[in-house]
């Protein structure tokens, strides 16, 4: 495999574009990811009541203090409106 040892012009204006349209995927990845984790106020509010965890905060209690977890997945379901397939599953 070659290795490209060429410096990057960061002032070009093709990796100015690619840089600028790679953000915007990030960022619309970031939002999908965080609406799938997002639980409604009436749902919250309905888990409290009875005394219930969410999921998420249920995996917090679980994993050793100060160690990471690592949910994938995320968008599994998101295009048919199933966030995460309606299960949360990961590494930790």
């Amino acid at each position: 495999m070659r290795i490209l040892d060429e410096p990057v012009d960061k002032n070009c204006p093709q990796y100015m574009a690619n840089y600028e349209a790679m953000n915007k995927l990030n960022a619309e990845l970031e939002n999908r990811v965080q609406s799938t984790m997002d639980v409604n106020a009436k749902e919250m509010a309905k888990l409290k009541a009875k005394g219930k965890m969410t999921t998420r905060e249920r995996i917090n209690q679980i994993v050793d203090r100060g160690s990471p977890f690592l949910e994938i997945g995320q968008l599994a379901g998101f295009d048919e409106g199933v966030p995460s397939g309606n299960i949360v599953t990961g590494i930790g």
